[in-house]
């Protein structure tokens, strides 16, 4: 199986990080080594949705755990008028099947467990149930070039 990120929603303190920046040159990355995880359930991810409800409802499946993202690329031109830096990590289910289960989303944090970046619901489930059953997640974190603010 086979997901591209589409509509990822960005943590509010992630953007306004992004903003601050912008006046100065950052001492160091915000987040070195982001991990990217997959959660369960019927979540809805918002800007002010708290780390502890994406952990409550983290994958268990068997041969699951969270992936560290290897380096952004980028910036890249993913539609006429939104650059972004793009990303992805694969998921197995391992054998034998001991935890089976439908994965509705996905989030990655700082790879500190103390907050996330983005993360985003996948329009329909993914079931992760037989031996050798995957998912590879494509992210593409954009940003527009143009904002019209209404």
């Amino acid at each position: 199986m086979y997901f591209q990120a589409k509509n990822i929603v960005w943590r509010r303190g992630i953007v306004a990080a992004m903003l601050g920046a912008l006046p100065a040159r950052p001492a160091a990355e915000i987040a070195p080594t982001p991990q990217l995880h997959l959660f369960t359930g019927a979540l809805i991810p918002d800007p002010d949705t708290l780390l502890a409800a994406f952990d409550a409802e983290e994958a268990t499946f068997t041969g699951y755990a969270a992936v560290t993202l290897p380096a952004w690329v980028g910036p890249v031109n993913i539609l006429s008028q939104v650059i972004a830096l793009i990303s992805s990590g694969d998921f197995v289910v391992g054998t034998p099947v001991t935890i089976s289960e439908n994965v509705t989303g996905c989030y990655v944090d700082y790879g500190t467990g103390t907050d996330w970046l983005l993360a985003e619901r996948f329009p329909s489930p993914f079931p992760m149930a037989t031996p050798g059953d995957f998912l590879q997640v494509d992210l593409a974190a954009g940003l527009p070039l143009l904002l019209a603010v209404q």
